[in-house]
């Protein structure tokens, strides 16, 4: 066996190893978070009713856009939660019966995010198999696995993400998928070989996508109807053989109709009328100028456009396309605050578009002139100020570089974090507690999940008037959401005798969030808090 051959099959264990370390290290060490509770939660209402109910008959599962006092995302016919696809759900289905049958809030975390984790490893498998075929050596394959490690490393956004149990894992695999589908459509209409396989699976791709996350699907769409009109200039293809090849896209909008109606996705968009693409676009932009590679990709763009390497071109035309179509949508989209979980595929795509285009070139041998090579230095001193400057955010406490980011992502997969919840969950754990009812204003779906508890008030207060019947067994206010007014929770307190339980740690918002540039912004470590004040607390029911 050649040596080059040992070295690249030795590139693959280390990022199989090093990727596995990052996403599958401490799934179970703390409980989950709101948004993870909200989606386990809807999981096993799949399990129990067949599909996601919105309420179950103890409990209203809602976080959404309300008008009037009704939730806009609820498909009242069928009492259906329609705020995302449901094939999520769906796929956790199993692991969430598993961790069902835990005794111990420790692997029922662990079990309801290991799906997740494991489909982000597929992912990053996926982008790395597509990067590949672009290359024939092993050498050179061997220098992009390396690259890629070294990129998706310094990516805490990536790493933060792809363990969370939200959807985000799943549409990335489905965008990588997609795009290894795009490149062998690419290869066989250059060969003049049957499309026919390779349409079905995207076809199938396109319904997976839209059921997964909306926003994906109609990107998808848009790429394809780029690569055809790109087919049209680089092969020459005749108007009437585009024609025949739109088949594939008229069947996938078709049949999706249906359920752009059942999900309220029209509907809602005229709704929710709050769009604002200069403060989506700069909001973004920003992010990625401070946290990710944003120079750099510039640059290697610049470098890709000078290269002779044409036989990744495609990959990197159809990589790249389909970034700016998904930034495009994302900004003229209604959303009143851009999270980066909602643009996370730009990231990843972006990371790996950078990797392939600086391969590209390198593999060139070309030499630019003096005066480009003093700006393309100037722009990389730039970015690596902007990685070592210490960055501010809205938390005047959590200041810090994105080196440190880094530094502090990686030591933290080695480390137990507990916060707020923790504490309250494994004190109700102790306790031997179970289908009580608790009144609270945060996270309700996290009582739910490991306890089957009724919640009482919300973050919503949909239900308020109805819930003021019930006594609370417990009553939890988290001091930092102030959307629900201490007043209601009041109304328990007087209605029985309570004890206070104060746990030595910061009430923060949420448990922990993989979300860095605003606040809430994600935690590295526990925090502890001597004012009694600011500490997590629950009321008993004695």
């Amino acid at each position: 066996m050649s040596g080059s051959r040992i070295y690249f099959r030795l590139s693959i264990a280390i990022f199989t190893i090093s990727v596995g370390i990052s996403l599958f290290s401490q799934l179970g060490s703390n409980v989950l978070w709101n948004d993870e509770a909200y989606t386990a939660e809807f999981a096993k209402r799949c399990l129990e009713f067949g599909y996601p109910i919105a309420d179950d008959g103890k409990n209203l599962l809602y976080q959404g856009p309300v008008a009037e006092g009704e939730p806009l995302l609820v498909n009242q016919r069928y009492n259906a939660n329609v705020e995302l696809g449901w094939l999520n759900y769906y796929v956790l289905v199993p692991f969430v019966a598993i961790s069902q049958n835990c005794d111990t809030i420790y692997w029922k975390s662990f079990w309801a995010r290991f799906p997740n984790a494991l489909i982000g490893f597929g992912a990053l498998i996926s982008l790395m198999l597509l990067g590949l075929k672009c290359f024939s050596s092993y050498k050179r394959k061997t220098v992009f696995i390396l690259l890629f490690l070294l990129v998706y490393s310094c990516s805490f956004t990536t790493i933060l993400h792809l363990r969370d149990l939200r959807y985000y894992a799943l549409q990335i695999f489905l965008i990588a998928i997609f795009l290894n589908n795009l490149l062998t459509l690419w290869n066989n209409w250059e060969k003049k070989k049957s499309t026919l396989k390779v349409n079905i699976w995207l076809v199938i791709l396109f319904q997976l996508m839209f059921h997964n996350l909306f926003p994906s699907f109609f990107v998808a769409i848009g790429t394809v109807v780029f690569l055809l009109l790109y087919s049209k200039w680089r092969l020459g293809v005749s108007n009437n053989l585009l024609i025949k090849r739109v088949g594939v896209l008229l069947i996938s909008v078709l049949l999706v109709v249906p359920f752009l109606f059942f999900y309220k996705v029209i509907g809602v968009w005229n709704e929710v009328n709050e769009t604002s693409f200069s403060k989506n676009f700069i909001s973004m932009i920003s992010y990625l100028l401070k946290y990710e590679m944003l120079l750099f990709w510039f640059l290697s763009l610049i470098w890709f456009a000078r290269s002779t390497e044409n036989r990744m071109s495609v990959i990197v035309v159809i990589t790249n396309v389909f970034i700016l179509f998904y930034v495009g949508l994302i900004c003229f989209s209604p959303i009143p605050e851009l999270f980066t979980r909602y643009y996370l595929p730009v990231v990843v795509l972006m990371n790996f578009s950078l990797v392939l285009c600086v391969l590209c070139f390198a593999f060139s041998h070309i030499r630019f002139k003096r005066v480009y090579s003093v700006g393309f230095l100037v722009l990389i001193l730039i970015s690596l100020f902007i990685t070592f400057k210490e960055k501010n955010i809205l938390d005047k406490n959590y200041r810090t570089t994105k080196a440190r980011h880094i530094l502090n992502c990686w030591k933290g997969l080695f480390v137990s974090y507990k916060g707020p919840v923790d504490h309250l969950v494994t004190f109700i754990e102790e306790k031997g507690m179970k289908d009580f009812n608790i009144a609270t204003n945060y996270a309700e779906a996290t009582w739910m999940y490991y306890f089957k508890a009724k919640v009482l008030i919300g973050f919503k207060k949909i239900r308020f008037e109805e819930d003021l019947k019930f006594q609370a067994d417990l009553v939890c206010f988290r001091k930092m959401w102030t959307e629900v007014p201490t007043r209601y929770f009041y109304y328990f307190l007087e209605k029985g005798r309570y004890r206070t339980v104060k746990f030595p740690v910061l009430d923060y918002y949420v448990n922990n969030i993989p979300q860095i540039d605003a606040v809430p912004h994600h935690l590295y470590r526990s925090y502890e808090e001597h004012d009694e004040t600011k500490q997590a607390a629950i009321q008993v029911l004695n």
